[in-house]
């Protein structure tokens, strides 16, 4: 690592991008946990980024089986929309794990809405006369549903990555009012709702920075969610090692099974693999804001 003089911004830059997911260094990977553990309690991780409120709506069961129903506006977080998102496929998989549903059926518009706004696509898809969340949502609760049932029934080792990235397009399919050649439009929010509802299937986020960073061109969206697949999954094989160093944050939520479920999965390894990827990538400098700055910077200004 170097550093540059007489420079005020802790601005993390990165030199050579070769056309494959990079080797990471470790202080790649320690930067972007870092970013994560900000998401992760609903803060941010940018200069002059703002948190985002959120209306959510949430159902309590409380310990006689009283089912109450509540909405509130809101600083959401990742860890929100796991115990939002995730125990309606862990629960309904096929597989015997006892978690407990602290919000039931959570799967809504109202709440999809609210992390397309929190992962700041509301612009690209909400504003969309193409998108068609209501088709989206019937597809998360039945189709997608039926594929997890088929995953968590799966006794021999199999490449996943083929699987989620069908789903993706399946999804972005389903959310599309007018495909052309029966090819969705909304690839990254299919990947990124997919991320985070079911956790413990290897699901990457898709970005426009990595992707065009990666150089992937392709004739349609689905071939081209099919490269974007492949080379991260490589990606990540490569970079494991380093990856596993980094513990995912407890829950401040009550709710050890689901955690540790989604611990397992390498859930946390791909969110900081996802930032490290959006640091490298990106077209413009990263701009740390003070409290991410003074995490993991001695010196101001930094060359990953």
């Amino acid at each position: 690592m170097s550093t540059t003089p007489n420079s005020k911004s802790a601005t993390p830059r990165f030199l050579m991008k070769p056309r494959q997911v990079p080797n990471f260094s470790y202080e790649a990977i320690k930067l972007a946990d870092i970013c994560a553990r900000e998401i992760w309690v609903g803060n941010v991780y940018k200069k002059n980024d703002v948190r985002l409120e959120a209306e959510i709506e949430i159902e309590v069961i409380d310990s006689h089986g009283v089912i109450t129903s509540e909405r509130n506006q809101t600083v959401v977080s990742d860890e929100v929309f796991l115990h939002l998102f995730a125990p309606y496929y862990i629960q309904h998989g096929g597989r015997d794990v006892n978690v407990l549903v602290t919000f039931p059926n959570s799967i809504n518009d109202c709440n999809l809405k609210a992390y397309i706004k929190v992962a700041r696509l509301e612009q690209r898809e909400m504003r969309s006369q193409n998108f068609n969340l209501n088709n989206g949502i019937d597809y998360l609760l039945t189709d997608a549903l039926a594929e997890y049932r088929r995953w968590a029934r799966s006794r021999t080792p199999y490449d996943f990555t083929a699987l989620t990235a069908r789903m993706v397009q399946d999804f972005s399919l389903s959310m599309t009012t007018n495909p052309q050649n029966g090819v969705g439009s909304h690839t990254t929010a299919a990947s990124r709702i997919l991320f985070i509802a079911m956790p413990d299937l290897p699901f990457f986020n898709m970005s426009a920075d990595i992707y065009t960073g990666l150089s992937i061109r392709a004739e349609n969206n689905n071939i081209h969610i099919s490269k974007y697949y492949k080379a991260l999954a490589d990606g990540l094989r490569r970079n494991w090692q380093t990856l596993s160093s980094f513990e995912m944050p407890r829950f401040a939520l009550t709710n050890d099974e689901l955690w540790k479920r989604i611990r397992q999965s390498g859930w946390w390894q791909r969110r900081i693999y996802d930032l490290a990827l959006k640091n490298y990538y990106s077209e413009s400098p990263i701009e740390l804001n003070d409290t991410a700055r003074i995490s993991f910077l001695t010196k101001p200004y930094m060359h990953l």
